[in-house]
């Protein structure tokens, strides 16, 4: 557990509180599989495949996530409902629930916050905005034009949203005029893009190249390395942490599925907005830290936060596709570490009664979540050592 330092990855600099940069920590913990069928709004029952994305709806103490993850080349997103651990392993899951979509679309992306449902796909690419509740399309928010040489099933495979920064997303792999694509020798380079808040919607900003990791193993039919999800970390101050998951599928005897976790700055890398390819142009791609990799022999394509283990840890939950002869539908369960503020408790950047009620209502349902001296039990101890930091303000 990262706790009591004072670096961290941010969106816009690096604070220059100290030397090297801070880890986000993740640990695998388990996998679960999911059912297969949902039933939508309408009453339909439909199978339940392909699920590319995920993202977390919120929480309900003791230990349940609620989640919503799309499903690709179809109009369906599921609502699964996930319990964890104070170790971030998956204990249960289950889908509960379907929503048909009005449009169906390659959707590999997802983001929920603020009671929005926002979805991305590789297709044209785009964002679609969908009511959460009635699944009709409200809003499309078009990609910059450089993003039409994408190829073909490289397109926008993740997303990440927040109330304040916007949405983040980024090509699979590398647009033509920007280099080739992935090989077992080289990385492809890709942009992260990132959607403004205006006007109610949401429109095209900065963009940085990010140079995505090689195949890990020899070429094969489909082969690739590149991005496919992207979520935001909070920390006690400042913007959120971006944590980038790679996928590389590729020749090799220990699994043919790798994933990999970054955490990403962009502090003096290149906006390359007005750029219209990089191929034989100077500039400075996004810097990126290692923070995880695993081979879990199935095909892991979007990673979501899910709920609170306690100060500064939470779990964090992945989502397998099952569009391939290994991958059946799956959860995977991490636990992820970052540096928080105890006072913070509902981290959302401030300090005030808001953080009292939340403590309060987690502590009485008995979440373990509320265990704020870490001693396994929940007792007055935790309640005092909460207010000891909450009524100075303070971070740990």
């Amino acid at each position: 557990m990262i706790r009591g330092r004072c670096l961290y990855f941010a969106l816009g600099c690096i604070p220059a509180c100290g030397a090297g940069w801070a880890q986000v920590g993740v640990q695998f913990c388990n996998t679960f599989t999911l059912g297969t069928t949902a039933t939508d709004q309408h009453g339909e029952t439909f199978s339940v495949q392909g699920l590319s994305a995920l993202a977390l709806l919120g929480e309900s103490p003791p230990g349940v996530a609620h989640f919503i993850a799309a499903m690709d080349n179809s109009n369906k997103v599921v609502f699964i409902d996930v319990m964890t651990d104070r170790d971030g392993c998956i204990t249960a899951a289950s889908i509960v629930r379907g929503l048909s979509l009005s449009v169906s679309m390659d959707y590999e992306g997802i983001a929920s916050f603020g009671g929005r449902l926002i979805l991305a796909e590789e297709g044209t690419p785009a964002l679609h905005e969908f009511d959460p509740s009635t699944g009709q399309r409200l809003a499309v928010y078009a990609a910059p034009g450089v993003f039409s040489a994408r190829r073909a099933n490289f397109g926008f495979e993740s997303l990440a949203g927040d109330d304040t920064l916007g949405l983040w997303t980024a090509n699979e792999e590398a647009l033509t005029p920007d280099g080739p694509v992935s090989s077992p020798t080289t990385g492809t380079v890709v942009r992260l893009l990132r959607y403004a808040p205006s006007g109610g919607g949401f429109v095209p900003m900065e963009q940085y190249a990010y140079r995505c990791e090689r195949m890990h193993g020899a070429a094969i039919s489909g082969g690739r390395s590149g991005v496919s999800d992207m979520l935001l970390v909070p920390r006690a101050s400042g913007d959120p942490v971006l944590l980038v998951l790679e996928r590389s599928f590729a020749l090799n005897l220990s699994g043919l599925f790798e994933n990999r976790l970054f955490t990403v700055s962009f502090s003096g890398a290149t906006d390359v907005r007005d750029v219209p390819g990089l191929i034989g142009q100077v500039f400075v791609p996004a810097a990126k830290a290692h923070t995880w990799t695993g081979r879990l022999n199935a095909n892991m394509e979007g990673v979501a936060l899910g709920r609170s283990l306690g100060f500064g840890r939470r779990s964090l939950a992945g989502i397998v596709d099952d569009g391939d002869p290994i991958s059946v539908n799956m959860l995977v369960g991490f636990s992820l570490s970052y540096s928080a503020c105890i006072a913070d408790y509902n981290e959302d950047g401030g300090v005030d009664g808001e953080d009292v009620s939340a403590y309060f209502a987690s502590w009485e349902a008995g979440d373990d979540a509320a265990d704020a001296n870490e001693d396994g039990g929940l007792d007055g101890a935790d309640v005092q050592r909460f207010f000891e930091r909450w009524e100075s303000g303070g971070c740990e």
